[in-house]
């Protein structure tokens, strides 16, 4: 009893001449798949140089083939290889074998014959889009007019590469590599500024953000509360609008420029209320550089500390007056009598 099949076998010289050959319509030779069975990933060995070592700059991938030529697929991998991939790979051609494929396993890209006996590629591309739809769907294809290549490009296809030309393959896919992984770090990032906001928005400190010039891009909900600013109507104003005039005058001749210096500023400013009146705070400016140094915008949280602020009146005034008559009391009047005779 033969031993169970492990991998593709390799390429032998009548595979090589099918490779080669053109069938009598110009069509490369195919040979068909002997079993639409589907079966695990399979790794090809990794290709050894003259010295016999084995390179040490591939870059894996796990590719899954919806094709129904071995042919066509020990030339695609052949491609990859040359291209800078070690390539664990699988290949199915037909549909259920396509959703048992894509629902136990996660292939980094899907190479798809555009034209089968028994599977038609668009169909594969609709499977994939539904089931994986952020791995690339790469078509190959003998031969697609440019009106297929756009309705396959219409329908999500990454792209495509002509069988004649498989040449192009390694820089298609990397490339598709490439864009997937700039989309997945933009989506964690949306994902965790949405997480930030989420907890900004809901803090009772005010937080503000504003470009080095000083206008605000960004105002929390308590920090608009604080101004009497509904919604997002305190952003492009300028910040130095929310703080009276001392404040102000601190935070531009201390704040800023200490926070531009050393990273961050800490005080107690205040800032105007939505009628006016000054609600003092305890404030931290924070300087945000870039990947050059440059300052690409500033930050600054502040706390409303009118409660502190009217406990410490309340202490000095105990300190200093009797509770019940209200007049001063021993230590205040001292006081008050060696300041006169001075």
């Amino acid at each position: 009893m033969p031993a169970p099949e492990s991998g593709l076998r390799p390429c032998s010289a009548s595979c090589t001449a099918m490779a080669g050959a053109s069938g009598p319509k110009g069509k490369s030779a195919r040979e068909p798949s002997s079993s639409s069975r589907w079966r695990s990933p399979r790794r090809r060995p990794p290709t050894k140089g003259r010295s016999g070592r084995r390179p040490m700059d591939k870059t894996s991938i796990q590719v899954l083939f919806v094709e129904d030529s071995e042919v066509d697929v020990e030339l695609a991998l052949r491609s990859l290889e040359q291209g800078g991939f070690q390539v664990s790979w699988d290949r199915v051609d037909l549909e259920e074998d396509l959703k048992r494929a894509l629902g136990s396993s996660k292939p980094q890209a899907i190479l798809s014959d555009f034209s089968m006996p028994r599977f038609d590629g668009v169909d594969a591309l609709r499977l994939a889009k539904e089931l994986a739809p952020h791995v690339p769907f790469i078509f190959l294809s003998g031969t697609i007019g440019e009106e297929r290549a756009i309705e396959a490009m219409r329908l999500g296809a990454t792209d495509y590469v002509l069988k004649n030309n498989m040449r192009r393959l390694g820089t298609v896919v990397r490339r598709a590599l490439s864009e997937v992984g700039e989309r997945e770090r933009i989506r964690v990032a949306e994902e965790e500024r949405a997480r930030l906001v989420q907890i900004l928005e809901a803090t009772s400190d005010y937080v503000c953000m504003t470009d080095p010039a000083g206008a605000i891009t960004y105002l929390n909900a308590a920090g608009r509360k604080l101004i009497g600013a509904p919604d997002s109507e305190g952003v492009g104003k300028s910040a130095g609008e929310i703080y009276p005039a001392w404040a102000r005058e601190l935070i531009e001749r201390e704040g800023t420029p200490v926070a531009s210096s050393t990273g961050a500023w800490t005080g107690e400013t205040a800032i105007l209320g939505a009628d006016g009146t000054e609600i003092p705070v305890s404030q931290v400016i924070i300087a945000h550089r870039g990947p050059g140094g440059e300052i690409r915008f500033f930050s600054t949280i502040a706390r409303d500390i009118r409660e502190r602020k009217a406990y410490e009146a309340r202490l000095q005034y105990l300190a200093n007056y009797d509770p019940l008559t209200g007049l001063p009391n021993r230590d205040l009047l001292g006081d008050r009598t060696l300041q006169a005779v001075a």
